[in-house]
């Protein structure tokens, strides 16, 4: 059963309490939407990220890897384009050391300035590591050419030019704006009892100031723009991904996009599995990915090739794209797909991390946790018709952007059709 409790200052309590297991997973969730000035300040959520760890008023960076390893711990962060999350998996016996560490990171980190010259190199250096990684680099142009001029599409790392300028004024000012109660969701689930999670998020997260929250976007929503780009890299393989229009987080089609996202590049039996790496051997990995935000979303796929398997890698997924609109998803398909969805979110169940992650999610983008019982209900209710009828709506007028990174040219793009029809 899960328990949920709202501190004074906002935050939102979540707890599973788990009596078979010996450990728990903790999550802090940030809701932290990119800054007004994202062109000159994008980077900015990515690094505190970083500096929180640095170091607090409690503890050195030193002090804090001490801190989670003398319990046998792990610590974790990372940052989306909506939220950054901190996490903490402990023995249960040391569920309050894991928690209050974690409040530490969050409530009182420092910024040193001799701390955010060092982290910064880091930054930079992890930035150098992307533009060199042809899958990650692939990604995040795509995203870039699929919402130009737009937040949502920015790189989450930053740049060059904008790490190499941020202030520590600029990374105080926005932790202030952001990591403030009304903005964070707390959850825990494992061996753990409810009311003693309470009283200790009182003592550790209690004082952190209410603030306003942003529940609300200050941009418009991206508007897709699907272009159709090369990018030449010295790269070896040839990394592509090629996408429509897809779903924000909460529309009431999603459990019909898992079912056609899960069929098309979802898995080895998916048909972009069988078809171009079983049946042609054009590639090694070839799959689907959403991207979804909170007021719309992009349906995509990526794989790579060798340069001379580019052409043809392209035609046969906008073959297989086409046939989803010509024929649709077949009863057969939809029921296996539907049973693959279940056992998947059944198995991940047995992860705390996973069912931690579950709750902050559910709170974030839905306001609420759905059981399981209701997640299996709504893949349960998944017809074919409902699935076709989502495959119309996204790809029968849907047009196709395509990015292209690696030793190639922009001709590439005059001997492909993209059309869906």
């Amino acid at each position: 059963m899960i328990e949920k409790h709202v501190l004074d200052n906002g935050i939102t309590l979540l707890s599973e309490p788990l009596e078979h297991v010996k450990s728990v997973s903790i999550a802090v969730w940030v809701n932290t939407r990119p800054p007004l000035e994202w062109r000159r300040k994008s980077g900015v959520r990515h690094f505190i990220e970083h500096l929180v760890f640095k170091g607090t008023e409690r503890r050195s960076a030193r002090e804090i890897a001490k801190a989670i390893d003398s319990i046998g711990g792990a610590l974790d962060a990372w940052t989306d384009h909506e939220a950054t999350t901190f996490s903490a998996k402990v023995l249960d016996k040391h569920f309050d050391i894991g928690l209050e560490i974690l409040s530490d990171l969050v409530t009182s980190p420092r910024f040193d300035d001799e701390d955010i010259k060092l982290e910064r190199k880091v930054v930079l250096d992890e930035i150098l590591r992307e533009m060199n990684d042809p899958g990650s680099n692939t990604i995040d142009q795509y995203l870039v050419d699929a919402w130009p001029n737009h937040p949502s599409g920015m790189l989450l790392l930053g740049t060059e030019r904008n790490m190499s300028r941020m202030s520590r004024e600029t990374v105080v000012q926005y932790y202030r704006e952001h990591y403030v109660g009304r903005n964070m969701v707390v959850a825990c689930s494992g061996n753990v009892d409810p009311e003693s999670f309470v009283e200790a998020a009182q003592r550790t997260l209690g004082k952190l100031p209410a603030g306003h929250g942003h529940g609300v976007a200050e941009t418009e929503p991206p508007t897709y723009c699907p272009q159709q780009k090369v990018y030449e890299r010295k790269f070896d393989h040839i990394n592509l991904c090629l996408g429509v229009k897809g779903l924000p987080y909460d529309n009431p089609s999603r459990y019909e996009f898992a079912v056609l996202e899960t069929r098309l590049g979802g898995g080895i039996s998916s048909r972009l599995f069988q078809e171009i790496r079983e049946k042609h051997g054009l590639c090694y990995s070839i799959g689907t990915f959403s991207v979804r935000r909170r007021d719309t979303g992009l349906f995509a796929i990526h794989s790579a090739c060798a340069k001379k398997s580019v052409r043809r890698l392209v035609t046969l997924i906008v073959e297989q794209l086409r046939r989803l609109v010509e024929e649709g998803v077949t009863t057969e398909e939809t029921s296996a797909t539907k049973e693959q969805l279940k056992g998947s979110l059944m198995l991940a169940l047995e992860s705390t991390h996973a069912r931690v992650m579950r709750l902050v999610r559910g709170q974030a983008y839905f306001g609420r946790v759905f059981s399981l019982d209701e997640i299996c209900a709504g893949v349960d209710a998944v017809t074919p018709d409902s699935v076709n009828e989502l495959i119309r709506l996204l790809l029968t007028d849907g047009q196709l952007g395509i990015t292209m990174v690696g030793n190639l040219d922009g001709s590439i793009l005059d001997k492909i059709d993209l059309s869906l029809s």
